[in-house]
């Protein structure tokens, strides 16, 4: 597979991958994270992918940074991303069977329709569930040891408005830009507008268009894509 952005990527995909057909919509998939990723990352910097699925991202990321710290805790996900990065011999990926969230614990993770397909939440609802671990953003970043990180890209099905208030003092403290994915069907829209008036503090907002916007804007028109920074 190449993916052709500013400067051209190939990379495998193991042809076990439970969305193993999904990949032929790849360059088109999305594209806005791509021309995130190109913007912000360097070979000096690290990326934290959080829902990293079945390394959709960290595998393009791989090729622009540092190192990768990966962290999805849908066990079927998780296996995929392990064979994807497995297959390319990508060593610069560390990849964790973990849910980012606002506490050091376990929880349970929900499946819609079929784990593995990208839409497990830990939002609770009445289907298939698995426990997983849990942890915090802070504490992944001091037990791991993460520093100069480039760019934090979070795609977590509705649990934003859960660990992103959690993560204010490190943004507050470091200003790294995030690609942030919303889930408006899926989490508290009061809650998460809360959160947005917090982070249009730290932050310029822009939206998958790449225009500068503001917290009103992303309400009124439901945006699904955004980069803080």
């Amino acid at each position: 597979m190449i993916i052709n952005r500013v400067i051209p990527i190939k990379f495998e995909i193991d042809n076990t991958t439970t969305t193993y057909s999904w990949w032929t919509h790849y360059n088109v998939w999305e594209t806005y994270v791509f021309t995130v990723m190109d913007r912000y990352l360097t070979r000096k910097q690290n990326f934290i992918d959080v829902g990293a699925w079945n390394g959709a991202v960290s595998l393009y990321a791989s090729n622009l940074c540092k190192n990768v710290y990966a962290f999805e805790p849908d066990p079927v996900a998780y296996e995929d991303l392990i064979k994807n990065k497995g297959i390319n011999e990508y060593t610069n990926i560390h990849a964790f069977e973990v849910a980012i969230s606002d506490k050091n614990s376990t929880s349970y993770i929900y499946t819609t329709n079929t784990f593995g397909n990208s839409c497990s939440t830990l939002k609770e609802r009445d289907t298939e569930k698995i426990e997983v671990q849990t942890n915090t953003f802070e504490n992944v970043i001091d037990l791991y040891d993460i520093s100069n990180v480039g760019l934090i890209k979070m795609d977590i099905e509705g649990w934003e408005d859960v660990v992103l208030p959690n993560m204010l003092d490190y943004l507050s403290i470091n200003k790294t830009p995030i690609h942030l994915s919303l889930h408006w069907h899926l989490f508290d829209v009061q809650k998460m507008i809360g959160v947005l008036m917090e982070l249009s503090k730290i932050y310029t907002i822009e939206n998958a268009w790449s225009q500068i916007t503001t917290v009103e804007s992303i309400i009124n028109e439901k945006h699904g894509e955004l980069l803080l920074f």
